[in-house]
C-alpha cells in the first residue's frame, strides 16, 4: 500500500508541474508567499505554488488515503489523467501491456513548450547557445515523452542536439521504465538530418534518470523496435515547436 501511495504521490506532482508549464504568476507562491523558481512550478487548483508547498499537501498527515485510493480526482483534481486512477485500482498493469505495444504517429502527437532559456556564448564562434524543453503528449493528452533541443543560435555548422525521454503511452509508468534517447542534426550543403548518438554521454539525459530509467545506446534505437516511436517523437518536436524555427530554415 505504501509504494502505491508514493507512486500516486509522484504522478500527481509530476501533473501539476506539466499544468504549471514553468509559469510563475504573480513570482510568488500563492500558498506561502515565497518566491518561485521558472520550471519548478506546480498548478493545483488554479493556483500556482512552490515545490515545498507541493509536497506538504501530497503528505499530509490529514489525508484519508483508503478513501482518496476510490475518488483519486475528489481530493486531488479536477482535472488529473485517469492513468492516476488506474495506479489506485490496480488495473494499470493491464493497460500497461496493451498500451506500449501502440506505434505513435507524430502528425496525431501534441508539443507543449515549457522552458527556453539562452546559456552564454558558444565558445567556438561567440555566438548565443539556447535550450528549450517541452512535453510531447498524445491524441488522448497522455505525456508520452519529455524533449530538451540545444543549438547556437545562427550557426547552421554546429547544428542542434535533440534529447528526449520517452515515458511510453503508459504515462502510469514506473521511473524505472522510462527511456533516455539522443539525436544528433546536422546539416551538409543545406540538406539536414538526425543521426542518434550514445544517449549515455548526454549530461542532460543523465540528470533527468538519476532516480531510475534507461539512457539509450545508438544500437539499443537504430534497427530496432523502438526507432519508430522515437524517430515518431522527434518528427512532432522538429515540425511542431514554433521555437526552432530557425533550426527547420537550416535546409
Amino acid at each position: 500500500m505504501e509504494q502505491k501511495i508514493e507512486r500516486i504521490k509522484q504522478a500527481i506532482k509530476e501533473c501539476y508541474k506539466k499544468n504549471a508549464g514553468g509559469r510563475v504568476g504573480g513570482g510568488i507562491c500563492d500558498s506561502c508567499n515565497s518566491p518561485l523558481s521558472e520550471g519548478e512550478t506546480y498548478l493545483c487548483a488554479n493556483q500556482i505554488w512552490c515545490e515545498s508547498c507541493t509536497d506538504k499537501t501530497l503528505n499530509a498527515d490529514y489525508i484519508d488515503w483508503s478513501k482518496a485510493l476510490k475518488n483519486i480526482n475528489a481530493y486531488f483534481g479536477p482535472g488529473l489523467p485517469s492513468y492516476i486512477q488506474d495506479i489506485a485500482d490496480d488495473t494499470e498493469n493491464f493497460t500497461l501491456r496493451n498500451a506500449s505495444q501502440t506505434s505513435l504517429d507524430w502528425n496525431e502527437l501534441r508539443i507543449s513548450p515549457s522552458v527556453s532559456e539562452d546559456l552564454g556564448s558558444c565558445e567556438c564562434c561567440g555566438n548565443m547557445r539556447r535550450y528549450v524543453s517541452g512535453f510531447v503528449s498524445s491524441s488522448s493528452l497522455l505525456t508520452v515523452a519529455t524533449y530538451f533541443v540545444s543549438w547556437t543560435l545562427n550557426s547552421p555548422k554546429h547544428g542542434a542536439d535533440f534529447d528526449i525521454i520517452m515515458v511510453g503511452k503508459w504515462e502510469y509508468k514506473t521511473i524505472e521504465m522510462r527511456q533516455g534517447v539522443s539525436l544528433e542534426y546536422r546539416v551538409i550543403e543545406h540538406h539536414g538530418s538526425f543521426r542518434v548518438i550514445d544517449s549515455t554521454q548526454r549530461p542532460i539525459i543523465a540528470a533527468h534518470l538519476k532516480n531510475g530509467g534507461l539512457a539509450l545506446k545508438q544500437e539499443e534505437v537504430v534497427g530496432q523496435p523502438i526507432a519508430q516511436n522515437v524517430f515518431a517523437l522527434t518528427s512532432a518536436v522538429f515540425m511542431k515547436d514554433k521555437r526552432i524555427q530557425e533550426i527547420r530554415q537550416w535546409s
